[in-house]
């Protein structure tokens, strides 16, 4: 994971939210097939920080736990897997 104490942000917004992409974690959802989602770690100004996927630029899935965002990992994919079925 990476140090967000001292690494700088990949993007900050307008609103001043910092943005780490968790390249780990982004190739995980790749091995899951998930090929267009990313994952990051935002912090808002007061310092709060969080774990996002997403895809597209739309919010797929949040959790504050490293084991938390694996796991919503693994139930998208066998979600779009089941779809991919049908």
């Amino acid at each position: 994971m990476r140090d967000t104490k001292t690494e700088p942000p990949d993007f900050v917004n307008a609103e001043n939210v910092k943005w780490w992409m968790e390249p780990t974690l982004t190739n995980y959802a790749l091995s899951k097939g998930l090929y267009l989602t990313k994952c990051w770690t935002v912090e808002d100004k007061a310092g709060f920080k969080t774990r996002l996927l997403t895809e597209s630029g739309k919010i797929l899935a949040e959790d504050k736990s490293l084991e938390g965002i694996g796991i919503k990992i693994d139930i998208l994919s066998v979600k779009a897997k089941k779809t991919a079925e049908t």
